[in-house]
């Protein structure tokens, strides 16, 4: 070993709650795909690294900020 540790990517914070809130706006026809993903994907399914969900979440933050 050489004795320097490579820095590790700090994540995002993220909650159940946010994703519930993410999956709370789904049309009936995007929780099927959702699910149809989940499943083929399975293990390697990761919603909150799906686009979808970081351009939601961005989105929020986004309108967080100019509310103020």
């Amino acid at each position: 070993m050489s004795g320097k540790q490579e820095p590790q990517p700090q994540p995002q914070p993220r909650t159940q709650s946010d994703i519930d809130d993410y999956l709370s706006g789904f049309t009936e026809q995007e929780r099927i795909v959702m699910e149809i993903a989940e499943q083929h994907l399975e293990t390697s399914f990761d919603i909150t690294k799906s686009i979808g969900f970081i351009e939601w979440k961005q989105s929020k933050s986004n309108s967080k900020s100019t509310s103020k």
